[in-house]
Formats: structure tokens, sequence, C-alpha cells
């Protein structure tokens, strides 16, 4: 049963250092590098008014590498899709469909921007890069807190069986009676966070699988909020913990107390 709970705590740690990612890559994709973006891909005024310049080739430049960043990141989290078991076959076959059609379309305005040859059309095409897709600003961060919630919810399933486990340990253990109470609380206590942890992973997925990038900036709160339910579910699978070490210290304690007094019979 300790190894049990050693192979749980690894998982738990595993499951912080996922969970924390999306919530601050979420502010950092949407918040200091956009604003570096922004200022790196603004094109100067006077280029409107003027033909092929050093200036408009340093902005191609840039605007290559920023769509390099959101290509890299895009393949980066493309393989992770099918893996989420909370959605549906439905639901992954849409979001893959989406990915695709945003790398494909990145890529070609990759090379469209390369290509242009006047200051109004280099400047409309690198504007797009972020008011029409939206990449770091809400597409990467609804697949990162999916991501998040998939391993919330499958942290609670392997912590339901658990529970479980426990549960039958109580039930059998040799002294019955008020010895076994705080147990059985800490186990019912458990339980119920399983219950609202679970659910806070189902409420944070619901809350972004259909966001699109024409609905932002209108729906940045569902990014807010669902990154505030899987904070609650963290900190409820934190607290379970605690309880299934309570058993587990008590059902120990217990145990040797059973032994020593079977010997003393």
């Amino acid at each position: 049963m300790k190894k049990t709970i050693l192979s749980l705590v690894s998982t738990l740690v595993f499951f912080f250092t996922a969970l924390p990612v999306s919530a601050q890559t979420v502010s950092t994709f949407s918040n200091s590098s956009t604003v570096s973006t922004n200022s790196q891909l603004k094109a100067p005024n006077h280029l409107q008014s003027l033909t092929v310049t050093p200036q408009m080739n340093r902005l191609q430049q840039r605007a290559q590498q920023e769509l390099t960043r959101r290509l890299t990141a895009l393949q980066t989290v493309q393989g992770k899709i099918n893996n989420l078991k909370m959605l549906s076959t439905d639901q992954k076959a849409s979001l893959s469909a989406q990915l695709q059609n945003e790398i494909t379309s990145l890529t070609m305005l990759q090379t469209k921007i390369q290509s242009d040859t006047t200051p109004q059309t280099l400047r409309a095409d690198v504007q797009s890069i972020l008011s029409d897709y939206r990449i770091f600003a809400l597409f990467l961060p609804q697949l990162q807190i999916l991501i998040a919630s998939d391993k919330l919810a499958n942290i609670t399933d392997d912590l339901q069986v658990i529970a479980g486990k426990l549960q039958t340990r109580i039930s059998t253990f040799p002294l019955q009676g008020n010895e076994l109470l705080p147990l059985q609380n800490a186990l019912s206590d458990m339980q119920s966070k399983l219950a609202n942890a679970k659910q806070q992973s189902q409420n944070s997925a619901n809350l972004v699988i259909g966001l699109t990038p024409s609905g932002y900036p209108g729906n940045k709160s569902s990014l807010q909020t669902a990154r505030t339910d899987l904070q609650t579910g963290r900190q409820q699978v934190i607290a379970i913990l605690q309880d299934v070490q309570t058993i587990i210290d008590g059902l120990t304690t217990l145990g040797g107390q059973s032994s020593s007094s079977t010997l003393s019979q």
C-alpha cells in the first residue's frame, strides 16, 4: 500500500508540473508575448508610402520568426489531442482538424509575407498574425487547459481505485468499532473531494472546448474561469492525498495494536 501511495505522489508531482504550465503559459502567451509581438510586428507608418525597403525586409524577418514560433508550438501539442480521454471521438477530430487548419493557414501566410512587395500588403498580412489567428491568446491556452483537465480526470480515476481499496481494508480490518471512525470519516471526505475534483475537470473542459478565435477577446473570461476550476481541482487532490495518508497511518497504528492484543491473549 505504501508503494501505491508513493506512486500516487509521483503522479501528482507530474500533474503539478503540468497544470501550472497551462496557467502560466496561458498568461505568458496572452500577455507578455503578445505585447512583445505587437511591438515587433508593428509596421512603421512611413512604410505605407514606400516600396521595398530595408524596413520591410526587417519586418518580414520578424514576422517569419513569429510565425515559426506559433507553428512550432502548434506542432508540439498536435500529437496530444488523440490521447485526451475525456473528449469524444468527434470532439478530438474537430480539434485536430482545427489545429491542422491553423498550421496550414500559417504556413501559407509565411509564404505570402515573404513574397509581399508593397508596404500596404505586408502591413495587412503581418497584422493578421495577431488579429486573425489568436494562437497564443486563445488556441494554445485552450488546448493546454484541455490537456490539464484530462490529467486531472485521470488522477481522480486513479484515486477512486485507491479509495475502493482503502474501503476494503477498513471494512475487513480485525478491529471494528470507534477506533475506525476517524478513518471512515477521512475516507468519506476523500470521496467527496474526489467527486468535486472530477467535476472541476469536466467544468474546465466544457468551458473551453467550443471557443473560437473569432470570439476573442469576449471569450477570454472562459479561459480564466477554466484555469480557476483547474486550480480548485488541484487543491482538492492535495487534500485527498492528505486523507489517504491519514487512513494509511491509522491502519498501520491500529494494525500494531491488533497484533499486540492478539499476542497478549
